[in-house]
């Protein structure tokens, strides 16, 4: 129940957060250099998770889950949607049989 209890927190108070900064940085930043960012960020965090896991406190580990979240919402979860969204026509984006 803690464990589920503290992913909550989690989730609430960083994927939120990160999907509004990616909603108002779009427009000036650009929606492959925000995807862009999101994935190194990623990888940087998890390769400091990587390294030195057994040397991290606590808070550590926490602060890096926490930073990790973020970034996936703010880059690659958020421009999963948006740029499919914007590329193709909502004819394809049906399903549907396209008549010609």
């Amino acid at each position: 129940m803690r464990n589920a209890i503290g992913n909550l927190i989690i989730a609430v108070s960083e994927y939120v957060p990160g999907y509004f900064f990616a909603i108002f940085l779009i427009e000036n930043t650009g929606r492959k250099w925000i995807q862009i960012q999101g994935f190194l960020v990623c990888a940087l965090v998890f390769a400091i998770l990587a390294g030195g896991y057994t040397k991290l406190h606590t808070g550590g580990k926490f602060a890096c889950f926490a930073i990790a979240q973020f970034f996936f919402n703010f880059g690659p979860n958020t421009t999963t949607f948006i740029i499919p969204a914007e590329v193709y026509p909502s004819r394809v984006r049906r399903c549907r049989k396209i008549r010609r």
